[in-house]
Formats: structure tokens, C-alpha cells, sequence
């Protein structure tokens, strides 16, 4: 078999990163304000070497040295207000002065993010960044695939061809489980009921083929098959009312987050705006209260006309939301909670975005926008602290709620 080299690879992306431009001083929040900056060897040696001496001064004088976890860690220092002290009227003065090569790596990168495996670079964007987070809400095309390079690349480099080695996902089962996960979610024209029990389907059967090397290219087709047939809609009326399972299995979830918005000091105003929306949601009795009541009886239906008047949506949200928490994971170790993860900031998106659409009784144009100032404020959030996500998991677990059908209800 050839080796793959560099030249060999192929690229995968959803659009909506092929598309994306930072909206610099445009840009209604900045990813320059609120971030520890990390500051890469190759950028230290590059400014400590400068003709310019104003600038190297600069450069000593803006950044710091900290104790890290693996030794020292160099970082831009802050202004007191959280800003980068290169930000100046809404531009970045490094990216001005010297062009972009020049910007530390988490600069030049933020909001790719990328996956490099053998033969296949596989890049998404953060929720963290507002104009992701709009593209991700505003256009149906957001998650569509886009390809480049070498598409025999994954291939060529999985030495086990189709077949996957036990307890690890090669990078062609990757990639065709990544592609049929999109296309059930990506599929408007399907009841969302159904496509959420064809994507845990799809999941778990996954799941066994990586812990025993069958073969993934057969669990793909078989759940494309059923796609592109009608029995989605007969799944779709099996689920029935689940309100007062959803009841059941939500509430945890919210009085998580409300309790961990209360406390949270960082990323104050992002905390303060999901916090504001969500008390809407929350009637607090005598006994705490329940979350979920005003959501079940108002807020929800509010949200399912969002969602209908916009049939993507829900899919694309999920959609990002998974793709961001690296799913279908490398290995079966682990395998779970990415899904888990995105199936909680899931929950919590619509729960916010309900509290909203309740008191607002907006357009359809306005809704969308606060749906995606929404994902934003909440990508962005738990960037912060994602602690809570496994926290919340780590709750479920001692519950006996780590199962395929509360993860069915949750997406559902």
C-alpha cells in the first residue's frame, strides 16, 4: 500500500466554515475580550527577534508567564476590562502591523477547529463565535459537507480498509459515520422524531462495530436505507406524548444549569444573559420549584412554531452541537460523551430560547435572530465552564439516567 503523505489527504468542513469571515470591528462581541490568550513558542521567538524595538518592548510588556499544568504557560495579560491589550477600536493591532501569519496560533485558528488523523483533516467551527453561530441558525446549507483534496485518502490510509479495528475508529469509518449522522439530521423533509431515533440507532450500532471490528460501511448503508424509506413516520408516532417523561428527565438538567449560572463569576455577562432568560422559565415554590412547568406550558410551543416555520433548524443545531463536542469519536472509550454532552446543550438551548420566544412574541426573522444569539451566548458559555457538561453527566449517572431512551427523550 502507497504511503500517504502530506499531499494525500482529504478535507472535510461543514459550509458554513468555507464561508465564514471574522466581522472584526463589526463583530457584536469579540473573541479578543474574555479569553486567555495562549501565546505559541514559534510567536515568542518571532516577536523577541523584531527590527522594531517599540514593538518587542510592547510584546514583553503585554504578556505574562504562568504556572501551567506541564510547566510554564505564556499568555497575552489583559486589560482590566478583559481585553486584548492589542485590540484597538475593534481591529487587532498585531493582525494590522504584521499581517496574519504573525498572530499567535490561538488567534490565527479561533474559530476552526481541526482533527488530524491519517489521511483525513476533519474541521468544524466554535459556537463560540457569534457569526458561526448566526450561519449555523440563518442558513438551511450551514451543515452540508464540503470536500477537497484526495477523497481515496482515508481510505488508502486504514490499513484494515472497511473493517474497523476493535475498540478504534479508522479514519474511512469516521468519515462514514460522520456523513450519515449529518444526513439523518440534515434530512427536513423527515419527522424529527423519527430522525432522532435513526441517529441513536445509527449510534449504537456504531458503537458495536467498533468494539468488535465489523463492519461500519454495512451499519452506514442500513440506516441510509431506512432514511431515504417511509417507516420514519411510524417511528415518529410511536413516540406519543412524552411530556411527562421529558418532565422527568429535564428537570435535573435545568436546575443544574440555573444553579451553576448563579454562582458562575466568569463569563459574567454571558452568564447573566442565559441567567435572565432562563428564571423566566423557572417557578420557584416553597419546594425549589420545577424548571420545566412554564416550558411544557408555554414556552414549548412557542419553539415547535420556530421550528416549523424553519424545518433545518433543529438539525443543524444539533447537528454543530455534535460536531463541536468531536462526534463520532476516535475510540470507544469516551465514545458516549461527546454525545451526551451535546444532547445536555441541546436541552439547554431550547429551554433559553424558549424563555424568550414566551414574553416576545416576535417575528419569525427576530426569533431567528435570537436563536442565534442564543447558541452564541451558550457556545460561548460553555467554552467557559465545561465542567458543567460533566457535571451534569456525572448527575445523570448516579441517577440510573445514562440511557439510550433519556437520551431519546432529551433530543426528542
Amino acid at each position: 500500500m502507497a504511503a500517504v503523505t502530506s499531499r494525500s489527504v482529504l478535507s472535510v468542513r461543514p459550509r458554513f466554515l468555507d464561508r465564514f469571515a471574522c466581522l472584526a470591528a463589526s463583530c457584536p462581541d469579540h473573541c479578543c475580550r474574555g479569553w486567555a490568550i495562549d501565546i505559541d513558542a514559534r510567536t515568542r521567538r518571532r516577536f523577541r527577534t523584531l527590527d522594531d524595538p517599540a514593538w518587542r518592548r510592547r510584546f514583553r510588556e503585554e504578556t505574562t508567564q504562568l504556572r501551567g499544568r506541564n510547566g510554564p504557560r505564556h499568555v497575552i495579560r489583559l486589560r482590566e476590562d478583559g481585553t486584548c491589550p492589542f485590540l484597538e477600536e475593534g481591529l487587532c493591532a498585531i493582525h494590522k502591523r504584521f499581517g496574519p501569519a504573525a498572530l499567535p496560533e490561538t488567534c490565527r485558528v479561533f474559530p476552526r477547529k481541526f482533527e488530524v488523523a491519517e489521511g483525513l483533516v476533519v474541521a468544524t467551527g466554535s459556537l463560540a463565535c457569534t457569526e458561526i453561530a448566526r450561519d449555523v441558525v440563518v442558513n438551511a446549507d450551514a451543515l452540508v459537507e464540503v470536500a477537497s483534496g484526495d477523497p481515496f485518502a482515508p481510505m488508502l490510509a486504514d490499513s484494515t480498509s472497511l473493517r474497523a479495528r476493535p475498540g478504534v475508529l479508522g479514519p474511512w469509518q469516521r468519515l462514514m459515520l460522520r456523513r450519515t449522522m449529518l444526513a439523518v439530521l440534515g434530512d427536513p423533509q423527515k419527522p424529527w422524531g423519527g430522525r432522532i431515533a435513526l441517529l441513536l440507532i445509527l449510534l449504537e450500532e456504531a458503537a458495536r462495530a467498533i468494539a468488535d471490528g465489523s463492519d461500519m460501511e454495512r451499519v452506514c448503508l442500513d440506516v441510509e436505507a431506512v432514511l431515504r424509506g417511509e417507516e420514519l413516520a411510524a417511528v415518529e408516532a410511536a413516540f406519543g406524548d412524552t411530556r411527562a417523561r421529558f418532565a422527568a428527565c429535564t428537570a435535573p438538567l435545568l436546575r443544574l444549569f440555573l444553579a451553576h449560572l448563579e454562582r458562575q463569576t466568569a463569563c459574567g455577562e454571558v452568564a447573566t444573559y442565559l441567567l435572565n432568560l432562563a428564571e423566566r422559565l423557572a417557578v420557584r415554590g416553597e419546594d425549589g420549584g420545577d424548571p420545566v412547568h412554564r416550558y411544557l406550558e408555554h414556552g414549548c410551543h412557542e419553539l415547535d412554531r420556530l421550528l416549523a416555520a424553519r424545518p433545518y433548524l433543529a438539525g443543524n443545531v444539533l447537528a454543530a452541537l455534535l460536531l463541536q463536542e468531536q462526534v463520532p469519536a476516535q475510540r470507544l472509550e469516551g465514545y458516549w460523551d461527546g454525545v451526551w454532552h451535546a444532547a445536555f446543550a441541546w436541552a439547554l438551548w431550547r429551554f433559553v430560547v424558549a424563555a424568550w420566544l414566551e414574553e416576545a412574541h416576535g417575528s419569525s426573522e427576530t426569533a431567528l435572530e435570537t436563536a442565534a444569539a442564543t447558541l452564541y451566548r451558550l457556545g460561548r458559555y460553555l467554552s467557559h465552564c465545561p465542567h458543567l457538561l460533566e457535571e451534569c453527566r456525572e448527575s445523570y449517572r448516579r441517577a440510573g439516567l445514562l440511557q439510550l431512551s433519556t437520551l431519546a427523550v432529551l433530543l426528542r
